[in-house]
């Protein structure tokens, strides 16, 4: 681990439990250790997430949750502990593993299996790791004060689909806006419009689920479920909408985009999950009008798996499958996006009242 806070190796024989235990320990003490630590509970997707913070990274992740906020209850099914070194002055372990074991998604080998998780992030130096079995999980950073803002904008993404996996759902990338019975997801590369048309909906008075990742769940019924009540997107296209511009703080974001945080300024926009009604792949086009066009099961499945499954930690096994049948039962459209933002939230509302592509 490239940011490995001890000298030293453990034993190579330590394995997956052990360490877990070892970190989960680990990160108690610091979080007692702490200044300024908070304990938050989220509703994700209908199961219950207690977050228990250290000061730093408490004051740079629970704005991201905060739509989705509950009271206290007594029982969780996902406890989440998170803690930096700097402020506790609490060291992770020295990772028992040498840096050949470091997978492409930054799982690493011989610490994943059925029951834990283990990923490192090499762009903000972050270990997650998961328990599915106990319902427990470890973020841990080296400093929360260099948290960079792809992770204050989406925290826990490999935790929470690590988790998630064994549930009947799984973390995809794309954006999702709905009406009061059933939502659509936006689906596609970077920079095909995803989050311009997702709040541009949200600004015609469509529900808002989520900009860059949503939960897809598939149990008892398809629905796709909030995340993260933020959103990124360039500075000329925020000017293109006064309304959200005059309301948000932007903030600086990944890839030189605005970061907006939403549930402070917006708390009417969300929707915490709605059923899953079709998938729609926007495009840039340039022309003025927005039309919709049929597309294909194949056609939706490439737009949402590389960037959902190849390059996301924690996917399971079983989320191409999981991909492969939701794009199978839904309709699927390409949207060809117009220069005319007043002319998208229609088509998109067409579709959910079920007058389909013409």
């Amino acid at each position: 681990m490239s940011a490995a806070p001890e000298k030293g190796r453990c034993h190579a024989a330590v394995g997956a439990e052990a360490f877990f235990e070892t970190a989960w320990e680990r990160g108690c003490r610091a979080l007692g250790a702490g200044a300024g630590a908070g304990e938050r509970w989220f509703d994700i997707g209908g199961f219950k997430v207690r977050m228990t913070l250290g000061g730093r990274l408490a004051g740079r992740f629970f704005a991201a949750f905060e739509h989705l906020r509950m009271s206290r209850q007594g029982s969780w099914d996902l406890d989440i502990r998170a803690w930096d070194s700097a402020a506790s002055g609490v060291p992770m372990p020295a990772p028992p593993w040498g840096t050949e074991d470091y997978g492409r998604r930054g799982e690493i080998r011989g610490f994943n299996d059925a029951r834990f998780m283990t990923a490192f992030d090499h762009g903000s130096g972050a270990l997650s790791l998961v328990d599915r079995a106990s319902g427990r999980a470890v973020y841990w950073i080296r400093d929360g004060e260099r948290v960079p803002g792809h992770e204050r904008g989406a925290p826990f993404r490999a935790i929470l689909n690590g988790w998630m996996g064994n549930h009947g759902c799984m973390l995809a990338h794309g954006a999702a806006v709905g009406i009061g019975d059933g939502a659509v997801l936006f689906a596609g590369p970077g920079g095909s419009g995803k989050s311009t048309t997702a709040l541009i909906c949200a600004e015609g008075g469509m529900l808002f689920l989520g900009d860059d990742y949503c939960l897809l769940r598939t149990h008892p019924s398809l629905e796709v479920c909030s995340l993260y009540g933020t959103a990124k997107m360039t500075r000329e296209d925020l000017a293109r909408l006064p309304g959200l511009a005059a309301r948000v703080s932007p903030e600086p974001g990944p890839q030189g985009k605005a970061l907006l945080f939403l549930a402070g300024a917006m708390p009417g926009w969300f929707a915490s999950r709605l059923p899953l009604r079709a998938v729609l792949l926007p495009r840039v086009t340039g022309r003025a009008g927005t039309r919709l066009r049929v597309a294909g099961a194949s056609e939706a499945l490439r737009s949402l798996a590389p960037s959902s499954i190849f390059q996301l930690s924690g996917a399971g096994e079983g989320a191409f499958d999981l991909l492969s049948g939701l794009v199978r039962r839904l309709p699927c459209y390409h949207l060809d996006l117009g220069t005319d933002y007043s002319g998208i939230a229609p088509v998109v509302r067409e579709i959910l009242s079920g007058a389909g592509a013409r």
